[in-house]
């Protein structure tokens, strides 16, 4: 089981060319990157999306990419040749009009704003692709080591929120047929008290009044399938692979059920069990959230 949240960074330098690679993620409903990049990189946007994809299936991602070529040939200068044509233009014809030398250097020429461009030179396509794959794929390592543990620390808390949750319905289940009894008593002795022994009781009615509560506050198939989901939601933990859905739609069952129960009972002692149960649920749907 894997969180969505972590942070993992790689940083790799291979004849000159540094790169590092921070990623950092959070949770979202799908997969989305957002891939800040300087420049020089920006063509290679698409490989790290496809490298992040195969690793990653939900989760919003941030991607931070520093690079630096200190190779030989990793600056190159540029000559204007239209601009530096006009400067020399410019003082043939002032040395024309005003009858004086011109004098214009080399050096004087080349000092002018914009005669000679300094650029970063062009790249080595296959090395920047081989350092960025490399690169990339080790940060994923990172990000999914730290993503693995934070999952673990999240299955530990499930396991301790459905150990209570289990309790809780158990001690529905214990609960639960005690209700009919005591309302049968409670029934009885209102209408006793009403009819002040007047006149002798009609038991079928009464048993009849009863059978129908009991079956309009019956929860058996309620519970029924809240262990059904609970075992069920061990199960999906150790599966491989993306589970924050299927847990997500399992908790959202597990509290229609709870509510069920809570609209059928008019039994305090079941309807506090009831509002412990919602409690634990909740906080497991809040770490759900976090699952890939």
């Amino acid at each position: 089981m894997i969180s969505m949240t972590g942070f993992g960074k790689s940083e790799l330098d291979v004849l000159g060319r540094t790169l590092l690679i921070e990623i950092k993620s959070v949770n979202h409903r799908f997969f989305d990157a957002n891939i800040r990049l300087p420049r020089v990189l920006l063509s290679y946007e698409d490989l790290i999306k496809k490298i992040l994809q195969d690793n990653i299936e939900r989760g919003h991602v941030d991607v931070f990419v520093t690079y630096k070529n200190s190779t030989e040939h990793s600056q190159q200068l540029i000559l204007d040749e239209d601009l530096a044509q006009s400067y020399l233009e410019i003082h043939e014809k002032m040395a024309e009009l005003y009858s004086i030398e011109n004098n214009l250097t080399t050096c004087e020429l080349a000092s002018y704003p914009d005669v000679i461009i300094r650029e970063a030179a062009e790249e080595d396509n296959e090395a920047l692709t081989s350092l960025i794959t490399d690169c990339t794929k080790l940060a994923v390592d990172s990000l999914n080591n730290m993503r693995y543990i934070e999952g673990d620390k999240l299955r530990n808390e499930f396991n301790l929120r459905l150990q209570n949750v289990a309790d809780y319905v158990d001690s529905i289940e214990e609960r639960a047929p005690l209700i009919v009894n005591e309302y049968r008593e409670k029934l009885k002795n209102r209408i006793e008290d009403y009819l002040q022994n007047s006149i002798d009781l009609d038991q079928t009615r009464l048993l009849n009044e009863v059978a129908f509560f009991c079956d309009k506050a019956n929860i058996d198939e309620e519970i029924t399938r809240l262990h059904s989901h609970i075992s069920h939601f061990y199960d999906i933990m150790e599966d491989s692979g993306a589970v924050g859905r299927k847990l997500d739609f399992l908790i959202q069952e597990m509290n229609r059920e709870v509510n069920t129960i809570g609209s059928k009972s008019n039994d305090l002692n079941i309807t506090n069990l009831v509002v412990l149960l919602k409690t634990e649920l909740e906080k497991i749907r809040e770490q759900v959230q976090n699952i890939e």
